[in-house]
């Protein structure tokens, strides 16, 4: 098994140039784990949290990978699970994004940072 905890989340204090900037495809399939002979990506675990661990609604696995996924919830590391550890630094970078597009619809909008309108 491998994972890649905190991986995907830059360090703030990277240049720029180090960070590789992805758009919502490239982003969802972005690889995150690799277990058992299979990759899963960033869409596949969300899927699987929402779909069959009761991020949404309680499911069974309906798939191989989300099979093994499932089997993912058997390791722990300081009482969270590896799905569960996957998701922190991926809505790290989500939040990112929305903070950096917020300010740039502020800005089109003509609204300053505290709210008064120009």
């Amino acid at each position: 098994m491998a994972c890649m905890l905190e991986g995907i989340c830059p360090d703030p204090k990277q240049p720029d140039e180090l960070i590789d900037k992805l758009n919502k495809t490239e982003f969802l399939q972005f690889k995150v784990i690799y277990y058992q002979g299979e990759y899963v990506s960033i869409l596949e675990l969300i899927r699987h949290c929402a779909h069959v661990l009761g991020g949404v609604h309680l499911g069974k696995p309906k798939s191989k990978k989300d099979e093994s996924l499932s089997e993912l919830q058997t390791i722990q590391i300081n009482g969270a699970t590896i799905n569960i550890l996957q998701l922190l630094p991926i809505v790290r970078v989500v939040v990112d994004a929305l903070e950096e597009l917020e300010q740039h619809v502020k800005m089109d909008m003509g609204i300053k940072t505290n709210g008064e309108v120009n």
